[in-house]
C-alpha cells in the first residue's frame, strides 16, 4: 500500500461526493485555492481597475502576493480538513448527525494557521 490509505479511494453510503474520498479532498483543495486566490485579487484590485499603472504595481508587489497566496491557502487547507475529517468519522460514526459538527470543529481549529490580524 502507498502513502494513500486504502479506505480514502472509495466513498461510504454517507458520501455525498462523486469520486472516493481522496479524489474528493484533493479536488476540493484545488478548486478552493483557485477560487480563494481569484476572488482575493479580484476584491484587492478593483479600486485600481481604471488606474493601470498602480494595478500592475499592486499585481507585482511581494507583500500583496504573499497576503493573496496566504489567504488562498487558508480556505483551501480549512476546506480540505473538513472534508478528510468528514469523510473519516463518516466511516467509523456513521452518522452525519455526528461527523459534521466535529469535522467543523477540527477545521475550525486551522484557523491558528491564518495571521492574527487577519482573524
Amino acid at each position: 500500500m502507498g502513502i494513500i490509505p486504502g479506505w480514502m479511494l472509495t466513498r461510504t453510503d454517507l458520501c455525498k461526493h462523486k469520486y472516493g474520498c481522496y479524489e474528493n479532498v484533493v479536488i476540493g483543495l484545488y478548486r478552493t485555492f483557485v477560487n480563494g486566490l481569484a476572488l482575493k485579487l479580484f476584491v484587492n484590485n478593483i479600486s485600481y481597475i481604471t488606474n493601470m499603472k498602480k494595478l500592475f504595481k499592486n499585481l507585482t508587489s511581494m507583500k500583496s502576493n504573499k497576503d493573496n497566496l496566504r489567504f488562498a491557502l487558508f480556505l483551501a487547507v480549512m476546506n480540505a480538513s473538513y472534508k478528510l475529517a468528514l469523510c473519516f468519522l463518516r466511516r467509523y460514526l456513521k452518522s452525519d448527525k455526528l461527523a459534521a459538527p466535529i469535522a467543523g470543529f477540527i477545521a475550525g481549529l486551522f484557523s491558528a494557521l491564518d495571521i492574527k490580524a487577519r482573524r
